[in-house]
């Protein structure tokens, strides 16, 4: 749903026109700061969603040994696999495969 929304729709390319230089984007008629307070929201409610899956679905309670370390796994694959989803997959089996030879 984020990768359609990021490569087909307006707000897509107004998101990574003022990720990738705010003074353009703003030059060519983008708003910066409706488009940054949307990208905010957006992705805070992404989150919320996602922190009320993880504890509602496996405990129904928070603790502290909930997640261990499995968010700066996720931010390595995704920035291996270049934010793309096809290579975030593959990017997912070689860190897998990797921490499994490390494991043993």
């Amino acid at each position: 749903m984020v990768w359609y929304i990021q490569s087909k729709t307006l707000f897509g390319f107004s998101s990574r026109a003022v990720g990738f230089n705010p003074s353009t984007a703003k030059h060519s008629g983008i708003s910066v700061t409706k488009t940054m307070i949307g990208v905010a929201v957006l992705s805070g409610g992404i989150a919320g969603l996602a922190g009320v899956s993880e504890v509602a679905g496996l405990k129904g309670y928070l603790t502290l040994d909930l997640s261990p370390g499995f968010g700066y796994t996720g931010i390595a694959v995704a920035m291996l696999g270049n934010l793309h989803p096809i290579g975030v997959i593959f990017q997912l089996f070689l860190l897998l495969s990797y921490t499994w030879v490390l494991v043993r």
